[in-house]
This record gives structure tokens, C-alpha cells and sequence, in this order.
């Protein structure tokens, strides 16, 4: 019995020394599969990012959706005008202050945050200083400087081509004012950004949202008409 025992002992044992060598990796196999797995893993982080981003830009428009919400119930509210866009001297005028209002119960304060509506996801960089926010608004729509009003106030029913008219746009240069070689008085500045895949959200007069790429908008759509 014990012979038996010990040939089967010896057996077993050179059957599992068989197994491991034969499930045994080499140095060269092993760099071979994380070159493999380095390789999809480079392939497939591109349309990862493309995902992420396109889902921050559905964000985004979905944000202005909310805030187009609060501007039609802020014309009925005012005798058929829409927000101003700033007036100087009195930030409770800017249009970040009426419009926060519609969206949430929190105050939006001076360089304070207010609605989540009034900040998009892909731009944590660009936020204002004073609203903590990251759209800008057509200053065409009311603007006082010192005093002097620069740019009337409009209401919705002087615009002949409202859907074809911007209001709001992603804001670069962390202002909430959109004011460059298309504005009222022709000064230069800053501006709308284009942080989704070159292209950006725009808000229009009549409450539609969509995307556009650099260089599609043109004046008449910048001014209003």
C-alpha cells in the first residue's frame, strides 16, 4: 500500500509540475499583453473624451433651455421686455440678478454662484468674476454705462426674425457679456467661446438652443433682428 501511495504521490506531482509550465508566461508574452492592452487602451480613450464632452455639451443645452424658461416668464413679468443686459454701477441690474431668480430660490450674489443653469460644464475656467457663471449675454439688449445708455432695451416683439437672433452664448474671457467687433458701439472685447468641439451653444430670441461652429454666425444674428 505504501509503494502505491508513493508512485501516486510522484505521479500527481509531476503532473502538476507539467501543468504549471505549461500555464507558465514568458517575460517576452507578458510585455506582449500590456503592449496589447496599452494599445486599445490608447485607441479607445479619444471616443472616451468625445463621449464625455458631448455629454457635457447636452449640459449645457439643456442649462440655456432652463434659462430661455426664465426669460419668457421675466417678458411677461415686465411689460414684454427681456433682461438688460448690464447696466454699470448697479449689479443687481446685470442679467444674471433677474434671471437667477426664475431658476432657484438661492440669491445670486457678487461673486457668488447662483442657478447650476448658469454654468456649463466645459467651462470651469472661464467662470465670471462677479455671478461665478459662464454664459454671456448679447450686450445689443440694454446696456448703461455711467449713466449713458449705450445700447436700448428691447422687447421681444421688435425682433422681426426672433429664432434668428442670439441672446446668450457660451462666454470666454470669464466675462457674462458678449462684446466684440459685432456690438453696439464697435469696441472689441471679450467674447463667445467656443469650447465644444469648436463650436458653441447659443440661446436664441424665440427659446431654441443648438450648436454652431466658428465663424457660422454672422452680424445680423449678432445684433438682432
Amino acid at each position: 500500500m505504501k509503494k502505491i501511495s508513493f508512485v501516486s504521490n510522484v505521479l500527481i506531482g509531476r503532473l502538476s509540475s507539467r501543468n504549471v509550465m505549461r500555464f507558465r508566461f514568458t517575460l517576452i508574452e507578458l510585455l506582449s499583453v500590456i503592449g496589447i492592452i496599452a494599445m486599445l487602451a490608447a485607441m479607445l480613450l479619444p471616443a472616451l473624451k468625445k463621449t464625455q464632452e458631448k455629454a457635457r455639451q447636452i449640459q449645457c443645452s439643456n442649462n440655456l433651455k432652463q434659462v430661455s424658461l426664465a426669460i419668457s416668464m421675466y417678458v411677461g413679468d415686465y411689460d414684454g421686455y427681456i433682461p438688460w443686459c448690464e447696466m454699470t454701477g448697479d449689479w443687481h441690474n446685470w442679467w444674471p440678478y433677474p434671471i437667477n431668480s426664475y431658476l432657484t430660490s438661492k440669491t445670486i450674489g457678487f461673486a457668488k454662484g447662483g442657478s447650476p443653469s448658469l454654468v456649463c460644464p466645459s467651462g470651469p475656467d472661464e467662470l465670471d468674476a462677479y455671478f461665478k457663471m459662464n454664459y454671456a449675454y448679447n450686450i445689443q439688449y440694454g446696456w448703461v454705462s455711467a449713466g449713458t445708455v449705450v445700447c436700448l432695451p428691447r422687447k421681444f416683439s421688435s425682433f422681426r426674425n426672433p429664432g434668428d437672433s442670439t441672446i446668450i452664448v457660451d462666454g470666454a474671457n470669464k466675462t457674462s457679456k458678449i462684446v466684440d467687433k459685432y456690438d453696439c458701439i464697435q469696441s472689441g472685447g471679450p467674447g463667445p467661446d467656443y469650447r465644444h468641439r469648436g463650436g458653441l451653444s447659443v440661446l436664441w430670441v424665440d427659446a431654441h438652443v443648438d450648436w454652431r461652429r466658428y465663424g457660422e454666425l454672422n452680424t445680423q444674428q449678432w445684433r438682432g433682428h
